[in-house]
Formats: structure tokens, C-alpha cells, sequence
């Protein structure tokens, strides 16, 4: 039997009260796979990079214990299963952290660019008053990093709690033995997306005329190079003046804006790689299995 004739994996929206809709991508579409009561590895879903053959050959070797070979169909439901539970959760963390966003702009009191009378409602206001007015880049920092900062174990408060709503749960380890070394995929897509609205505001002060600032958690490369190429340990919660400064050269004068880049990147683990999981029980071998045709 293929995955896509089991009702619990079933691609059929016929079960939509039971069901959870999401917005896939730019098509606004309604999600057709059920999203409820799934069963997630800890390095399930990746937060940034496409989905791979390779990911749903894994993913069916899990749901069927690696006693079925995968066919075409298989594989297409695989993939189709884990490009929506990414999405899922990158719509979720995006929805969660505009709020947390915006309610920390209120605390700090940033004020509207056309309005200095009130306070911003929106991430878009955020960013129009940062790429307005470079004196209020200690009120950006605290806003976008420093009451996360000060916020223990965010990323996996807020994991918990998408997971709860969805009834979600991991493979072989429970979410109270884990470490934070065995952080979950969630927890990883959770922090990638917070770190890409990071981005993405910061960028709005290479707009022409913008002041050219950005707000980081990471020390410029000449302190580190100072201090013999490594970083001292700061403590949490706390700003430091550099931790307001230009945009890199390379950042600037690009057309594209990456995570990756290290002028305003937040302190994101590595993605895990595949490979041989003792923890689930998950083989390698899965990950090249045969599909067949």
C-alpha cells in the first residue's frame, strides 16, 4: 500500500474540518495534508534549504519502519508532506514573532516616522522608523535582539507551544530528556525565521538616504581580531555599542540579503547533517534507498 492511500497520510482535503489550512508560498493556496498528531525526527524538517528526494526517502523509511521500498508516489507525498509541515511552521513563528515584535517596539516606545505622537502597530512601521532615525538604533536592538536575548530558551518555548497546537511530538526522545545540543527541528526553523525578519528589517537602512546601520549579536571582526581571533563571553541581556554599527562592505553593496551574513546574524546553531541517528533509530541507509518505479 503507498502512503498516499493511507487516510492518516492521505492528500485528499476531504477531512478539511479536521484539518489545519496553510498558506503555501506566494499561491495563498489551502493546504492539503493533514497536519495533525504528526511525528517529527529531530532533524525532520530543514529551515533552509529545499526539500530533497533524499529528506522524503527518509521520512518514508520512518512511517513505514524501512520495510517498504518507496515508490515515485511515495516519495511525491513524502515531499509534499514536508514542504507543508515547514510551511506550517514558518507561517506559525512569523505570526508569533511579528507579535512579540511589535509588543516589545510598545514597550520600548518606538515611535511611528509620520506620527511621533504614537507608538508603531506594525512591522512595517518598524521598519520606516529605523530607516528614518539612526538614534533610535538602541531601541531597534532591544526590540529585535535584546528582549529575545534576555528571553531564556525562546526558541523552545515557542516550539512547545506550536507543537502543543498541532499535537506534534518527536521521535524517540521526549521533549523534557532532550539537551539543548539535541535541539528539534522546530525549535531550529522557529530561530531561522526569527533571524531572517532580523534581516530583513536591518535591511531597510540601505535604502538610499537611510543612515547605513545595522543591530547585531555578533562582535565586528576587528574586536575579534583583537582579541587574538577569539570572542569574549558577553552576558546576556546587555548592549554594548558595537553591537550598533555599518553595514559590512560586501553586505551593502550586494542586491541579495542572506542570513548568512555576518554582520547582523544572530548566534543560530548549525543544521544537523544526516546521516546515523542512534537517538531515532533512523538509518542512514534510508536516506539512499531504491524508489522504485
Amino acid at each position: 500500500m503507498s502512503l498516499s492511500s493511507d487516510p492518516y497520510y492521505s492528500t485528499d482535503d476531504s477531512d478539511a474540518d479536521q484539518s489545519k489550512t496553510a498558506k503555501n508560498g506566494d499561491s495563498n493556496q489551502k493546504s492539503v495534508v493533514k497536519l495533525y498528531h504528526q511525528k517529527l525526527a529531530l532533524n525532520q524538517i530543514s529551515p533552509n534549504r529545499a526539500v530533497t528526494e533524499a529528506d522524503a526517502v527518509r521520512l518514508h523509511g520512518q512511517l513505514t519502519n524501512n520495510e517498504k521500498v518507496a515508490t515515485k508516489e511515495d516519495i511525491a507525498t513524502c515531499i509534499k508532506i514536508l514542504e507543508e509541515q515547514r510551511n506550517l511552521v514558518k507561517g506559525w513563528t512569523k505570526s508569533k514573532i511579528h507579535e512579540k515584535i511589535i509588543h516589545f517596539a510598545k514597550k520600548h516606545q518606538i515611535k511611528h516616522a509620520q506620527d511621533p505622537s504614537t507608538t508603531i502597530t506594525t512591522l512595517r512601521q518598524l521598519e520606516d522608523a529605523w530607516a528614518s532615525d539612526e538614534s533610535i538604533a538602541e531601541k531597534v536592538w532591544w526590540v529585535l535582539l535584546g528582549e529575545f536575548d534576555k528571553w531564556k530558551d525562546w526558541d523552545l518555548e515557542l516550539e512547545e507551544a506550536m507543537m502543543k497546537e498541532y499535537q506534534w511530538e518527536y521521535i524517540g526522545l521526549a521533549a523534557t530528556s532532550r539537551t539543548k545540543r539535541q535541539k528539534g527541528c522546530v525549535a531550529k526553523l522557529v530561530v531561522f525565521q526569527k533571524a531572517l525578519i532580523v534581516k530583513y528589517v536591518n535591511a531597510v537602512t540601505m535604502r538610499p538616504g537611510s543612515h547605513g546601520k545595522s543591530v547585531s549579536l555578533t562582535q565586528p571582526r576587528e574586536m575579534i581580531a583583537a582579541n587574538g581571533g577569539k570572542q569574549f563571553r558577553r552576558k546576556k541581556g546587555v548592549f554594548y555599542p558595537w553591537m550598533v554599527r555599518s553595514h559590512e562592505p560586501a553586505v551593502a553593496t550586494s542586491k541579495n540579503i542572506f542570513v548568512s551574513d555576518t554582520d547582523t546574524e544572530e548566534e543560530v546553531d548549525e543544521p544537523e547533517t544526516t546521516g546515523n541517528d542512534t537517538r531515532l533509530n533512523i538509518k542512514s541507509s534510508t536516506a539512499t534507498a531504491k524508489v522504485r518505479k
